[in-house]
């Protein structure tokens, strides 16, 4: 009997025990250290300074337009700039001189050169009973610009009109070379002469004067204008002088360049 209480006793003990331990905090639990918070930016720390009423260091404040300029939110750069009377340009620019000075004193690399484009002296006519000579003479008056010119309006060296091109079922962004310009240079003018056919053959030889003296109008003169401001526009100007007019004073850069191709055929 004495035996069975004495074993009745330790599992009572044990189980207190057990019951004790399980209420107890984990050690483990209660010394952990608190999550921290996460990191916020230079915009969200600017932001809340301005909402407590504090002027913000101009540290914050550079750091905060610099993460705007490059995060690409220039309106809002502008505005932080404007808003503290600082410079964008000073505060964009330590990043900037950071990378050149790392590469100051190296090498400078060299971009290839594009290989220069051969421009044939001379040219076969594609006009019938135009002299080659003649037309060599025409496309040197007209192509005076690089190959490589290119604007919201014209590409190439001949200057074309990039809406032109387009109606001649042509893509200007394939007119990269001197071939590619020729070779739409030359349907344009195709194109001029025979859908104008009856406009050239009225007009050429009408006098028009320009700079105080008289020129009379001829085929690579009418074909120049055409080219450079349309038949519509180039009509306008073919018929201003008959208003009392100086056609020149209105209109000088096609007025410049019908002097450069006007009696060449």
């Amino acid at each position: 009997m004495p035996i069975v209480l004495f074993f009745v006793a330790c599992a009572f003990l044990g189980y207190r025990a057990g019951r004790s331990h399980r209420e107890q905090p984990s050690e483990v639990g209660a010394s952990r250290p608190a999550l921290p918070a996460p990191e916020r930016t230079p915009l969200e720390l600017l932001r809340l300074v301005e909402l407590s009423g504090r002027h913000p260091q101009e540290w914050l404040v550079s750091e905060a337009i610099r993460q705007a300029y490059e995060g690409g939110n220039w309106r809002l750069a502008s505005s932080l700039a404007d808003r503290y009377h600082l410079d964008i340009e000073t505060v964009s620019s330590d990043e900037v001189g950071a990378e050149e000075s790392k590469h100051e004193g190296a090498p400078e690399e060299k971009k290839p050169e594009a290989p220069l484009q051969a421009i044939p002296e001379e040219f076969t006519s594609p006009i019938e009973g135009l002299s080659d000579e003649d037309w060599t003479s025409f496309v040197k008056a007209m192509g005076s610009d690089p190959i490589e010119a290119r604007t919201d309006k014209h590409v190439g060296m001949f200057r074309q009109r990039i809406d032109r091109v387009k109606s001649l079922g042509l893509d200007p962004d394939q007119l990269t070379d001197f071939a590619s310009q020729y070779e739409a240079f030359c349907r344009e003018c195709a194109d001029h002469l025979q859908r104008h056919d009856r406009v050239f053959t009225s007009t050429v030889a009408m006098p028009v004067r320009v700079g105080g003296q008289v020129h009379p109008i001829t085929a690579s003169g009418l074909l120049g204008l055409f080219r450079a401001a349309g038949p519509r526009n180039a009509m306008e100007w073919v018929h201003h002088h008959q208003q009392g007019g100086e056609v020149g004073e209105q209109f000088p850069r096609t007025t410049q360049l019908f002097l450069s191709c006007n009696g060449l055929f």
